[in-house]
């Protein structure tokens, strides 16, 4: 019989913690400073896309999303619009983020519309949602600052918003992987919504967008029937929610995207796959045009 393997000492566990603490001390700093410029790069962009010469009927509309509105819209499907502007940012995972810099921003020089991804109006958590980000990110845009400093790379400033047009990377998940995924992905989500509070000061500044004219469209961007079925009951109830503080009318308006019943259109069940956003391009096209047409 073979012995058992070894575990290591204590202290190396502990030297291991401690050394893994230093380093995100070290890059937490670095991960708030790329989001504040993140979000002024971003902030900048809008006002120079809101600020162009108008053509009669030309209509600004403004979209804010998560990561399912950046795999719905890719920019090359958007470009030969009829009346309205399109112009759309995005950033992963839920919560307002570091979009919240861009929605200040357009107080003073609103667009006409303003479209915002529902899972933006989920809470996110904070403190796991930066170190994710760190670790994710922050080595990432040290090469590109470091690039752009060396003249080997455009400014970073330009690279934040080449993001923001790249087409969305979705791995294609197979079926099997697909079922461990919702298994684990659905009780996180239906909790999530279930337990989701309205955010009255986000609410309050949509609030006070709109009595200045701004049209807001909350959007719910569905995932594969495989997701969407099982999260419908937390999801009416907590939109219901958002209704009460937010009641649709002339300038609020409650939409959701098509229910697409092909697997094939969801890259991993969720987003939605090049050929699902060719799918959602004639419908999103349809509604753009009849914002600006109601605007």
């Amino acid at each position: 019989m073979g012995t058992a393997p070894q575990l290591p000492p204590l202290r190396v566990w502990l030297y291991g913690l401690f050394f893994a603490a230093a380093v995100l001390a070290l890059l937490m700093p670095l991960r708030q400073l790329v989001e504040k410029k993140t979000g002024e790069t971003l902030a900048a962009d809008v006002q120079q896309f809101l600020s162009a010469p108008r053509a009669q009927g030309d209509v600004r509309v403004l979209g804010l999303g998560s990561s399912l509105l950046r795999a719905a819209t890719p920019a090359a499907n958007y470009q030969h619009l009829q009346g309205p502007r399109w112009r759309r940012l995005t950033k992963s995972y839920v919560g307002l983020g570091h979009l919240d810099v861009v929605l200040q921003s357009i107080v003073q020089q609103p667009p006409d519309v303003l479209v915002i991804d529902t899972n933006l109006l989920l809470p996110s958590d904070t403190l796991m949602e930066d170190l994710r980000d760190t670790l994710a990110d922050a080595p990432k845009n040290a090469v590109y600052a470091v690039m752009a400093r060396m003249g080997r790379g455009a400014p970073w400033s330009e690279q934040v918003l080449q993001q923001q047009d790249a087409p969305f990377r979705c791995v294609a998940v197979a079926p099997e992987r697909l079922q461990q995924q919702r298994a684990i992905l659905v009780p996180l989500q239906q909790a999530e919504l279930s337990r989701a509070a309205v955010d009255t000061v986000l609410a309050g500044k949509l609030s006070r967008l709109s009595q200045k004219g701004v049209r807001i469209v909350f959007l719910d961007l569905r995932r594969s029937q495989q997701f969407e079925q099982d999260l419908l009951v937390e999801k009416q109830r907590w939109l219901q929610r958002w209704q009460r503080v937010l009641p649709p009318g002339p300038t609020i308006r409650y939409l959701s995207s098509p229910d697409f019943h092909q697997p094939d259109l969801y890259c991993d069940g969720r987003h939605l796959s090049s050929a699902g956003a060719l799918r959602f391009a004639p419908w999103w096209r349809y509604q753009l045009e009849q914002m600006s047409k109601d605007h």
